[in-house]
């Protein structure tokens, strides 16, 4: 398609230049030449940008449904892991684990499509609309 379009385009540079030989063609028929290249690599030149915000939140949703999609069975991937002894009572209290629980440390774990790794800063709340940001600073598993 594209390529009858470049021959559409020399033909109207050939017939305008016989039509009026003695006016130049103006940037805007220079700019013709470059259309069916661009068609190729990004697509049609109307109407691709004309809510941007809508056609990037389109794109973002689909992103995500095929990650929803794609999810593995339990949806949850770890990185590599260590065994861990809880020593401390005040940790086993506040996450309610039972001392003889057996506990995993890892780096990264994917839950639900979303990657998650020590030093990320997530938001975990919104107070008075205002977003509360806290840093992972050690993921644990628990079989």
């Amino acid at each position: 398609m594209t390529i009858f379009l470049k021959h559409l385009i020399e033909e109207h540079h050939r017939l305008f230049t016989d039509l009026y030989p003695q006016n130049n063609l103006i940037p805007k028929h220079h700019f013709m030449i470059h259309y069916p290249e661009c068609i190729r690599q990004i697509g049609p030149l109307l109407k691709n940008l004309k809510n941007i915000t809508k056609s990037l939140a389109k794109k973002h949703q689909i992103a995500v449904a095929y990650h929803w999609e794609s999810l593995s069975a339990n949806g949850i991937e770890s990185g590599p892991v260590k065994s861990k002894i809880l020593t401390d009572d005040l940790i086993s209290e506040h996450f309610q684990i039972d001392m003889s629980s057996d506990i995993h440390e890892t780096t990264w774990v994917k839950h639900n499509g979303i990657e998650y790794h020590t030093g990320l800063v997530v938001c975990t709340d919104v107070v008075n609309d205002m977003p509360v940001f806290m840093k992972i600073i050690g993921i644990f598993l628990r079989n």
